[in-house]
């Protein structure tokens, strides 16, 4: 788990990525792969999202632009499917719900008198497995959304500077590509791919994961749930953070505040872990 978020964090492939890593130990049997290792492989292909989004940040041709945030769009849906169909399966491994709601019982110095509690509710799930895969589901769920949503916005913002200079001055490369979603001059918002357009997406499970967090304070085992929680807390926080539009003030406190209490409650398991 800590080379798949190194991969994260420096933005490009771990080693794990190599077939030989990835599927030779299970090679003679797939079946014995856990849900968890699953959700891994998927983790594994999302590293060099961001790193592209600040290659195209960077282009200033507009067929550059939108070669470059198409393939990356595809790239990031491809993983979403991953996830969806991960999901959809790891549901049907479990009886019942994967979780249910309790009004929270953690105090926070964001909370106030007059506005309550930043999160009022709080997850809790049948099993300590059970909440650390939906947890790290979430976590990849708000890197690849938000990588979608940051592209339909570069390319939002590319289609009003193709309106700006005039459509009918830009040449049309329709019959080349025979897809009027890669030519400069027909490309249009409606016709962008559907799935980036969902701006809610990476909050909702980024408040997902806040509401988790209760539990793994109630139920880690010697510190190492809480432990294990933190990296997908530090996604959410460099969401809110540098790539969220808006004002997320308080919620960044509230996680400062959160990921001290971890630290704090996990710094015996921590210091012998290394």
């Amino acid at each position: 788990m800590r080379q798949v978020l190194l991969g994260l964090v420096q933005r490009k492939k771990s080693f794990l990525a190599q077939p030989e890593w990835r599927d030779l130990p299970w090679a003679s049997n797939p079946d014995t792969k856990s849900q968890f290792d699953r959700l891994l492989d998927i983790y594994l292909d999302m590293p060099e999202l961001p790193a592209y989004r600040y290659t195209i940040e960077a282009m200033s041709n507009p067929r550059q632009i939108l070669d470059g945030a198409l393939a990356t769009v595809r790239d990031g849906e491809r993983i979403a499917l991953a996830l969806d169909a991960w999901f959809d399966y790891f549901r049907t491994t479990l009886p019942g719900s994967l979780y249910h709601a309790e009004l929270s019982t953690i105090d926070s110095f964001v909370d106030g008198s007059e506005l309550g509690r930043l999160f009022p509710v709080a997850f809790h799930f049948p099993a300590f497995i059970v909440g650390q895969n939906l947890v790290y589901y979430w976590a990849a769920l708000v890197h690849v959304r938000s990588h979608l949503c940051s592209m339909h916005a570069i390319l939002s913002r590319l289609l009003s500077m193709l309106d700006s200079i005039g459509r009918i001055n830009l040449p049309c490369s329709c019959a080349a590509s025979k897809d009027p979603l890669e030519c400069l001059r027909h490309v249009t918002a409606d016709l962008l791919p559907a799935i980036s357009r969902k701006d809610d997406w990476p909050f909702e499970a980024a408040k997902n994961i806040c509401q988790s967090v209760e539990y793994f304070f109630k139920h880690g085992v010697r510190s190492l749930g809480l432990l294990s929680v933190m990296p997908a807390l530090l996604i959410v926080k460099n969401f809110w953070g540098k790539e969220a539009p808006g004002n997320w003030d308080l919620e960044i406190a509230w996680l400062r505040d959160t990921l001290i209490r971890i630290r704090t409650s996990g710094a015996g398991i921590a210091k012998a872990l290394g």
